[in-house]
């Protein structure tokens, strides 16, 4: 079970590894790799998960961050190539791979269903709605990055074939394929670890101090305790099957699900009539992906420009009481 490898002092000590690097050099959240222009058709939407593997390309960061987290990091990625292979597998026929999609879309919901009833601290009125639930669930994070892939999105007569099905107009967002109206259970899911990183993100970008340096920010210690002990509260209900099914998925993957680009395009050309053809999936998260992409880019500059302008009144304070 991946949250039973949590322990409360991976996550204090994450959290002190997120402050040290926040407060040292805020800019390095906002990387380079996640920020370069790129065609709609080849824009990966990056996610949490996306985004801590770019920044954790700087060794230091990675070797400092948790085991457990790690591990964490490493099973997304197989889940997410794992669900993403069976969706653009070349074999399909057209049928087989809608049929694919809905199930992916299914659980998505199940997802959701049983991440409803959980709550993270506070009462129940003040979560979100099933249809955009507060809380995110590990599994619902992994296959709804690889529903929206690029991979994914050249099979556009398939999933123009599944807003039909689905009774949605247009396959624009995800969140028209997404039943609304869904059964609430008594069952529970794994808490997403992206959700809890961007929770301790929150937490760690907080003032730790007042101004003269001797007031300590107590809320923030309370919001670390809560944090850390109703994430560690939350796991899922039902038993792991027995067996090292991630290794499972692992040797499975070395041999097959390595297709080109080309040769997906290829397929997914094959596939429908030139009307569905014409169907650009997800094209409204695309976009506004890239609206992201340029505002981050903004951010990115006006944080970079401000820490310069620090360092250079920091210099110029030693200069002046070096002379004095």
């Amino acid at each position: 079970m991946l949250t039973k490898s949590f322990a409360e002092s991976d996550l204090l000590k994450y959290l002190e590894v997120l402050e040290g690097s926040t407060l040292a050099n805020p800019v390095a959240w906002y990387s380079s790799r996640l920020l370069t222009k790129v065609d709609d058709e080849e824009l990966v939407i990056a996610d949490p998960y996306s985004h801590l593997q770019a920044i954790g390309a700087d060794p230091t960061f990675l070797r400092r961050m948790p085991l457990s987290l790690q591990h964490g990091l490493r099973v997304h990625s197989i889940m997410r190539r794992w669900i993403l292979c069976h969706l653009v597998d070349p074999d399909l026929s057209l049928k087989q791979r809608q049929l694919r999609m809905i199930r992916a879309l299914q659980m998505i919901e199940i997802c959701r269903s049983r991440m409803a009833n959980v709550f993270f601290g506070g009462h129940a009125e003040a979560q979100s709605s099933i249809l955009d639930p507060s809380l995110a669930s590990f599994v619902e994070r992994a296959v709804m990055s690889a529903v929206v892939a690029p991979e994914s999105r050249l099979f556009a007569s398939a999933w123009a074939g599944v807003a039909v099905r689905r009774g949605a107009t247009f396959p624009d967002n995800l969140a028209v394929l997404v039943q609304s109206q869904l059964v609430v259970t008594d069952a529970t899911a794994t808490l997403d670890l992206a959700w809890l990183q961007e929770r301790l993100v929150e937490i760690a970008t907080q003032v730790d101090s007042l101004s003269d340096g001797i007031s300590i920010n107590y809320n923030k210690r309370r919001w670390i305790y809560n944090c850390v002990r109703n994430a560690l509260a939350i796991r899922p209900s039902q038993v792991a099957p027995p067996g090292d099914t991630l290794a499972q998925m692992e040797k499975r993957l070395a041999a097959w699900g390595n297709w080109g680009i080309r040769i997906l395009r290829d397929v997914a050309s094959g596939e429908g009539t030139k009307l569905t053809k014409s169907v650009k999936p997800f094209c409204r998260l695309v976009a506004q992906h890239q609206e992201k992409i340029r505002r981050d880019k903004l951010t990115r500059d006006h944080v970079s420009k401000g820490m310069k302008l620090e360092q250079q009144s920091r210099l110029q304070r030693e200069r002046e009481v070096a002379k004095a």
